[in-house]
């Protein structure tokens, strides 16, 4: 039996992220992001900033400031109302594209601070510099996504969750935050432990500011005056408590299939129980506001080996007529067999194995409709010539 593989954590902490789901959201209608963005909450009847890109925050403007003062600051910017049930359904979004990763993922929500991602990355990688391999990747792909970051790898999963946090908030404050990440534990602020608001303005009434000066107080002391959650976040962060770790499930998969009452060799009929289960595919990944990038096709044949393959799309689509177009050829060249003999097809399933976003990677019509078109065109050859016959540069 082989060795278990060591443990690996790959700490994710969005830095700005009410700003990047608002900046996301104005992306996908269309909108220019040319000006600073303010994310704007309201409280006691005043209005303060909750949130601000990286080119307001350049300029001064944290969260917390008042209003007023931020725009002083920007200029000409543009405001957007906070809405935390948005970030929260971009926060879960977020977890579910670290599935990629890792099947592993652990979620915190912000409550009050900021969010993080935790993934389980023991054995996704092998050799000794895995880990480092798969968080630089993962670092690559984030930032091509427009989400400000910070990353932490360790073996252990609370420090590694310390040290991104300690990280992330460097950069809310306009430093680099590589330092927090090479930084010792016990010399980075208590409020990388994720303690609520509430007890590190208690430990900083007593000046208690570093999680070594925390370290060194006794822990009965500790639980009596601050609560247990500040020892338990200590021992998760030096590695004596394993840190709480809640798998994200994975989504339902997006899935189509057509059963016959009995085997059928009947190609015209074949061919309406695929458009069926296209139909029927189509329907779910609109209702999912998504498009389909690879298309697994699986047939159960009586008296016949079952057929399985997948379909690989230029771009995301949920178009059914489309789809039908790139599955027809290869409905025609299946072998149904002979319904006297007891053969034929049983059951047709269609998985969306890969989704993406409609006009993922550009935000202009016209260019949008132009890659639409060449992804059809590859669709179409690769259909007709076979998958490997067709490259695109």
């Amino acid at each position: 039996m082989p060795p278990r593989p060591p443990p690996w954590f790959v700490a994710l902490v969005p830095v700005r992220w009410a700003a990047s789901c608002a900046l996301a959201a104005r992306r996908a209608r269309g909108m220019p992001n040319d000006r600073p963005l303010l994310v704007v909450a309201e409280h006691a009847g005043a209005r303060h900033v909750a949130d601000a890109c990286a080119q307001a925050a350049a300029r001064g403007v944290h969260a917390g400031m008042a209003l007023a003062h931020a725009q002083a600051r920007c200029g000409m910017s543009i405001e957007v109302p906070h809405d935390p049930g948005r970030d929260r359904a971009a926060l879960g979004r977020l977890a579910a594209w670290s599935l990629r990763w890792t099947p592993r993922v652990h979620l915190d929500p912000p409550d009050g601070g900021m969010p993080l991602v935790l993934l389980d990355v023991r054995g996704c990688m092998p050799g000794a510099d895995g880990p480092a391999r798969l968080a630089s990747r993962l670092g690559r792909a984030l930032a091509h996504r427009g989400i400000d970051h910070a990353l932490s790898a360790d073996p252990c999963a609370g420090a590694a969750c310390v040290r991104a946090t300690a990280a992330a908030a460097d950069m809310r404050a306009g430093r680099t935050g590589s330092d927090a990440l090479r930084a010792p534990l016990g010399t980075l602020p208590i409020e990388s432990l994720r303690l609520d608001a509430a007890a590190c303005t208690a430990l900083r009434e007593v000046n208690v500011t570093r999680i070594g000066e925390l370290r060194a107080i006794g822990r009965d002391a500790l639980a009596d005056r601050f609560g247990p959650d500040v020892g338990r976040r200590l021992d998760e962060a030096f590695g004596t408590r394993v840190r709480g770790f809640v798998p994200v499930p994975p989504p339902d998969p997006v899935e189509s299939a057509f059963e016959f009452a009995s085997a059928c060799a009947s190609r015209e009929a074949v061919e309406r129980a695929v458009r069926a289960a296209v139909d029927g595919l189509c329907a779910m990944l609109e209702r999912r506001g998504r498009g389909v990038r690879a298309l697994e096709v699986r047939l159960a044949r009586a008296g016949l080996a079952p057929v399985r393959g997948t379909v690989h799309l230029g771009a995301p689509t949920r178009d059914a007529a489309h789809l039908w177009s790139v599955l027809r050829p290869r409905v025609e060249r299946l072998h149904l067999g002979r319904h006297e003999d007891g053969q034929g097809v049983e059951r047709i399933a269609l998985r969306a194995v890969r989704l993406g976003r409609l006009g993922e990677g550009t935000h202009d019509e016209r260019e949008a409709g132009t890659q639409r078109a060449v992804g059809e065109l590859v669709d179409h050859l690769s259909a007709r010539l076979g998958d490997g016959c067709v490259r695109r540069p």
